[in-house]
C-alpha cells in the first residue's frame, strides 16, 4: 500500500509552505479520483453503529469502509506534504480534520502573505515625515517577512530621492 501511495502522488508538488494552491488543486484531483474526497470535505461521516437484538454491529462492513477510505485520504495528505507543515496535523484524527486545519489555515496565511507583501512594495516615500519613522515603518512590515527584502525594498525608496 505504502508503494500504491508513493505512485499515486508522485505527481503532486509536495507541500513545503509556499505551494499552497498548486497542492490543494494537485490533492483535490487526487482524492476525487480516487474516491475518498466526500470523507475529506465532510460529506460523508463515519456511520453510527446500528446493533441487532443479539447486540451485534449490523454495519461494521460500511464502518470499517469508511474507515478505510478515510486512512488512505489522510495517507495522501500527508505524503503529499513536508515535514514542517506536517506538525500542524498532528492532533487531527480524521481526513476531514486534517483538510479543514490545512485549508482554513493556510489559506488565510496565503492571504495575508499577499496582502503583507502589497503593503510593503506600495508604500511610497511620505513628504514631512521623517525617515526614520518611515524605516521603522517599512522594518515593522519587513520583520513580518524577511530583514533582506525590508533592506532591498528601503534601499530602492532611498535612490529614489
Amino acid at each position: 500500500m505504502a508503494s500504491s501511495i508513493s505512485k499515486d502522488v508522485n505527481h503532486i508538488v509536495k507541500f513545503d509552505g509556499s505551494s499552497f494552491p498548486l497542492w490543494k488543486f494537485g490533492c483535490w484531483l487526487l482524492l476525487e479520483q480516487q474516491n475518498p474526497i466526500q470523507i475529506v470535505d465532510g460529506r460523508e461521516t463515519l456511520p453510527e453503529e446500528t446493533k441487532n437484538e443479539e447486540d451485534e454491529i449490523t454495519n461494521m462492513d460500511a464502518i470499517n469502509n469508511w474507515k478505510q477510505r478515510d486512512v488512505l485520504a489522510r495517507s495522501y495528505l500527508i505524503a503529499t506534504i513536508e515535514k514542517q507543515p506536517q506538525r500542524t496535523l498532528l492532533n487531527c484524527r480524521t481526513a476531514f480534520e486534517m483538510w479543514t486545519r490545512l485549508t482554513s489555515h493556510l489559506q488565510c496565511a496565503a492571504e495575508n502573505k499577499h496582502l503583507l507583501q502589497k503593503q510593503f512594495y506600495d508604500y511610497k516615500y511620505k513628504p514631512g515625515i521623517y525617515w526614520s519613522a518611515q524605516i521603522v515603518h517599512q522594518q515593522s512590515l519587513g520583520n513580518k517577512k524577511t530583514d533582506q527584502h525590508c533592506c532591498s525594498k528601503l534601499l530602492m525608496i532611498f535612490l529614489k530621492y
